[in-house]
């Protein structure tokens, strides 16, 4: 026992006491309210809780934060299966400058072990139009 321990807040991630704990090399942190009165205690299997996720979680979070409140588009154009926490998606994302966004965004969420893609796009927003030059005329 530490006389001095690590502590986080009721506010903290779990996320974010698993890069504590690593920082620190401990193998549990304290949660404490604003007057240090302990609250709980993280510990590895709190962290491995947050990587045994249902897969129908797992998708619906997808649809839900990725396909719809980040890229708002239509979530109905993309196939998601997720077996054991591996994403697999095929489909077609709205806008082409989506491609190589899109798995790394699915990779950051909770539970997600891998994800892999095959995408189509529907507008090509990487190029500029061309635009007729209008003193030759």
């Amino acid at each position: 026992m530490s006389t001095h321990p690590v502590t986080v807040g009721p506010e903290v991630t779990v996320a974010d006491a698993a890069r504590l704990m690593d920082r620190h090399q401990v193998t549990c942190v304290p949660v404490v309210d604003e007057h240090g009165k302990l609250l709980a205690v993280v510990g590895p299997r709190d962290l491995l809780r947050v990587y045994l996720r249902p897969d129908n979680e797992i998708r619906s979070e997808i649809v839900s934060q990725i396909l719809v409140d980040y890229f708002a588009t239509n979530p109905a154009l993309v196939h998601i299966e997720v077996t054991g926490g591996v994403v697999r998606m095929t489909g077609e994302l709205e806008r082409k400058s989506m491609l190589p966004v899109v798995l790394p965004l699915v990779r950051a969420i909770d539970g997600v072990i891998d994800a892999e893609g095959e995408f189509t796009y529907a507008i090509d927003d990487t190029r500029l139009p061309h635009v007729p030059d209008m003193t030759e005329y």
